[in-house]
């Protein structure tokens, strides 16, 4: 009996992955010295492995550091899916951000769940 409800479970998570785009439709928090200051919302897909996002500032005092495109090449930044209390270690972004920060978006690959 554990093996089926270990199989629906797993099969209910997958589901759920699939409809929210690997958790990209969730968006995700930006943390930076372990304070969460800004989001990254509204996933559009750029093109074959590429997204952008929309970013949201939540802490002005870190607003220089949010859209310095260095800090995102850097990898200064955890993020942490807004739903599931899941953090992704291997997205990176685009050095072409351009125009993309000036515009309070990021381009970026990798960012997405795949298993729970």
């Amino acid at each position: 009996m554990d093996f089926l409800k270990r199989m629906l479970r797993k099969y209910r998570e997958k589901s759920i992955l699939r409809k929210s785009n690997y958790g990209r439709h969730f968006g995700w928090y930006i943390e930076y010295e372990s304070q969460i200051i800004g989001e990254l919302i509204n996933c559009e897909f750029l093109d074959e492995f590429w997204d952008v996002y929309t970013i949201t500032k939540t802490n002005k005092v870190f607003e220089d550091v949010l859209f310095d495109k260095k800090e995102w090449l850097n990898n200064s930044f955890q993020l942490k899916n807004k739903t599931y209390d899941l953090y992704v270690k291997n997205a990176f972004f685009s050095e072409d951000q351009e125009d993309f920060l000036p515009k309070q978006k990021i381009k970026v690959r990798g960012l997405y769940i795949i298993e729970l």
